[in-house]
């Protein structure tokens, strides 16, 4: 009796966020094509090799490969850390270094050479770095706060 109870609660459930699962199993063919797509684009013009250099006539295509999934990360990864109301602390600082190492392997391509302006502005990077964790332990004591008074 219980076991059907529960396949009816889960059943219920299922057709509930049909559409959801139906969203979510699209785009993961979608993102699962698209990384077979791109990492037989660059096997087969070195991008992966560790001893030869990409094909230079290769890299506008690997820029228009990368840039729109990490734009589509960025869009993403703001959203949902907006929607998020607790441990900002940890979110908005791993979000940014998440975000930063997705630039910096977007632009991999473009030689070592962009590697200097990384090591220029890390002090400001780092800055950046702390005032996140800062501003994520202001939200999340605003939020225990208004937490307590509500119960």
């Amino acid at each position: 009796m219980n076991l059907k109870l529960y396949w009816n609660k889960f059943i219920i459930l299922l057709n509930k966020n049909k559409i959801l699962y139906l969203k979510v199993f699209l785009l993961s063919i979608f993102y699962c094509s698209y990384i077979m797509t791109i990492s037989k684009f660059f096997t087969e013009y070195n991008f992966f090799s560790e001893g030869l250099s990409p094909d230079k006539k290769a890299i506008p295509f690997y820029i228009l490969f990368n840039f729109p999934m990490f734009i589509f990360y960025l869009i993403t990864s703001f959203k949902l850390t907006k929607k998020v109301t607790i441990l900002n602390f940890i979110i908005y600082p791993f979000v940014f270094c998440c975000n930063l190492l997705g630039l910096m392997f977007c632009t991999f391509v473009l030689g070592g050479s962009y590697i200097w302006l990384y090591i220029i502005v890390f002090p400001i990077l780092f800055t950046i770095f702390c005032l996140l964790i800062i501003i994520g332990l202001i939200k999340d004591i605003l939020t225990i706060k208004r937490l307590e008074l509500n119960s």
